[in-house]
């Protein structure tokens, strides 16, 4: 697995994309909203979300924010 952890200014996005990995995302600070699939969620602090493997996803900080994402299996493009 592997485990990154972000801070995302306010306004913040992430472009829809998919991966062949499963992702947890666990916010650790502020607000985040997380399209996947069709459905949409506004996650705040101490909240977390399963993101399936191959699944379109995509985010926006509608405040700064700091999360924890786990993926599995490990992220190549990750490490350095």
């Amino acid at each position: 697995m592997t485990v990154a952890t972000w801070v995302l200014d306010a306004g913040s996005v992430i472009p829809e994309h998919r991966h062949p990995h499963e992702q947890i995302v666990n916010v650790l600070s502020g607000e985040f909203q997380m399209k996947v699939g069709t459905e949409t969620f506004n996650l705040v602090a101490g909240d977390g979300l399963v993101i399936p493997s191959d699944v379109l996803h995509s985010g926006i900080a509608t405040t700064e924010v700091r999360c924890i994402d786990v993926f599995t299996p490990v992220r190549e493009d990750y490490v350095i």
